[in-house]
């Protein structure tokens, strides 16, 4: 990717276009480490990851309040309707799988936007308080979307 000039990429990092802020998050915690699979499913689960929870605090510390903040990550958050998987094959039917420490920074730090993808049946958008939330993961009904940041419109495509 690195031969490309217009290419960036933004792991655990920011980077300011003109009016547009973007943090990028990047990593991969599991099912178990997420309190997702037990023997039974939590009502409230815990945050229990300390790196992760670091790496997130740094990252949005450096969001600029005159800019269009959008956070790009690959999970979408806890409890939106954006993770819950849909597939009625899969053993995870029915359940929410999104990243909790998204969902906890996403309330507290109130980025405009944020872009994520994974779950496949849920290409769409949301709100989560302040936050659009936009899932452009691969879709068999969609291709992609295009997020217009001056007349914050988005358009499926």
């Amino acid at each position: 990717i690195k031969k490309y000039k217009n290419i960036k990429i933004l792991k655990n990092s920011t980077k300011t276009f003109k009016d547009i802020q973007i943090l990028g998050h990047s990593g991969y915690r599991d099912l178990k480490d997420k309190g997702i699979i037990k023997p039974r499913y939590p009502k409230k689960v815990k945050l229990k990851n300390k790196k992760w929870n670091d790496d997130l605090n740094k990252l949005f510390s450096k969001i600029k309040k005159d800019k269009t903040t959008i956070f790009l990550a690959h999970e979408p958050p806890f409890k939106t309707k954006l993770d819950k998987i849909g597939w009625k094959k899969s053993p995870m039917y029915g359940k929410q799988i999104g990243d909790e420490y998204y969902r906890k920074f996403l309330l507290s730090k109130k980025p405009n936007y944020m872009v994520c993808g994974h779950i496949h049946e849920t290409f769409g958008k949301t709100r989560l308080g302040k936050t659009t939330i936009l899932n452009s993961c691969y879709s068999p009904a969609k291709n992609f979307l295009v997020l217009d940041t001056k007349t914050k419109k988005v358009k499926f495509y």
